[in-house]
């Protein structure tokens, strides 16, 4: 009668889907940094799945087919091993003679597998030397004692392979190998990291959207970010920039004209209501949406930020015009921007304001 190890049967379907999810992270969403840890996950889970036909591989009557197909299987063992060390970072005292050290102990198993000329020799070299692995994973747990993922992971794996080390050199009746339990386990390690790594990337790619609509020097929103706002017939707009911002720059220098653009839009951000939004066209040019405001108290918020402004080191002065959202915020725009080169204009006949420290 035929038995499904459903351990394996597990495994061997979590390890496909985990390196189908693995490639299009490698492809579309890892960073270049990160590639290489994702480039050892992927390769170890290939070598696994390749290692895990052992569990299923029929014989044809062929001795000496029979003999290379369980050498690929057991040399697959110890690349994959090998990979997923690859993925840990050892922060010991020489660390790269240790590393070094992992590789080529690694290569006795690897060359007495390829040199086994019988099954029987194959089997023999398999039972002496899978130690090594294990001992590699006993001193990684000792290296990574703090970390509780590394060890249960480590300790399970641990446990399956000298079990099924034991069972092989002493066997018991009725006892079963647990080695497919511990790949099992394995690729539950790869899908919490994956879990783990999109989180990561979704977070990175909130914050990458988020800065594509912040202007840099101000932080507040930028022009871009006008397409965001669920604009309303109840919402006023109001067009404003710094005048003589030139002026500032020629005579105090462009560090001095940056803090002043900084300072009007810190005294806007503080003037305004929390749900009202602030966006930096670019240069000295800024345009605030006030929601379900009317145009009368957005005035009122405006001649606030123009008394305040008056007292920043270098008196300061702004040019506002102020208008009602009608149906298209390009003609709104156009509609308030002319009203503010009214009053721009209005302000320089006056001659008011001087730019000049205290």
């Amino acid at each position: 009668m035929y038995i499904i190890n459903y351990g394996i049967v597990s495994s061997i379907g979590g390890i496909i889907l985990f390196l189908m999810i693995m490639i299009a992270f490698y492809i579309f969403y890892i960073e270049k940094k990160d590639k290489k840890m994702f480039f050892n996950f992927l390769f170890s889970l290939l070598f696994l799945f390749l290692a895990t036909r052992d569990f299923y591989f029929i014989p044809l009557g062929n001795p000496r087919v029979f003999l290379i197909a369980k050498k690929i299987f057991f040399l697959s063992f110890i690349l994959a091993f090998t990979f997923f060390l690859n993925t840990i970072k050892f922060k010991t005292n020489g660390t790269k003679f240790f590393s070094l050290f992992i590789k080529l102990s690694l290569l006795i198993p690897i060359a007495f597998y390829i040199s086994a000329t019988s099954f029987f020799q194959l089997m023999e070299y398999y039972n002496r030397f899978s130690w090594i692995p294990a001992f590699i994973l006993i001193y990684t747990i000792f290296i990574y004692n703090k970390n509780s993922k590394y060890t249960m992971l480590f300790s399970f794996l641990i446990f399956t392979i000298i079990h099924d080390l034991i069972l092989v050199s002493f066997p018991i009746k009725n006892s079963k190998f647990l080695l497919s339990y511990g790949i099992f386990s394995y690729t539950i390690f790869i899908g919490l990291t994956l879990v783990e790594e999109l989180r990561k990337a979704h977070i990175k790619v909130k914050e990458i959207s988020l800065k594509a609509f912040i202007d840099p020097l101000t932080n507040l929103h930028n022009r871009v970010y006008l397409e965001n706002i669920p604009f309303s017939d109840n919402d006023t707009i109001i067009f404003f920039d710094m005048n003589d911002l030139k002026k500032i720059n020629d005579k105090h220098g462009h560090d001095a004209g940056d803090k002043a653009l900084i300072y009007l839009a810190n005294t806007v951000k503080k003037t305004l209501r929390k749900n009202d939004y602030i966006l930096r066209l670019g240069g000295d040019e800024f345009v605030a949406v006030m929601k379900n405001c009317s145009p009368s108290i957005a005035k009122q918020k405006f001649e606030l930020i123009q008394n305040e402004i008056k007292n920043y080191k270098i008196p300061l002065s702004i040019s506002y015009g102020i208008t009602k959202y009608k149906n298209d915020i390009k003609k709104t725009l156009k509609s308030a921007d002319r009203y503010m080169y009214r009053m721009k204009s209005e302000i320089k006949k006056s001659k008011k304001y001087k730019y000049k420290y205290k």
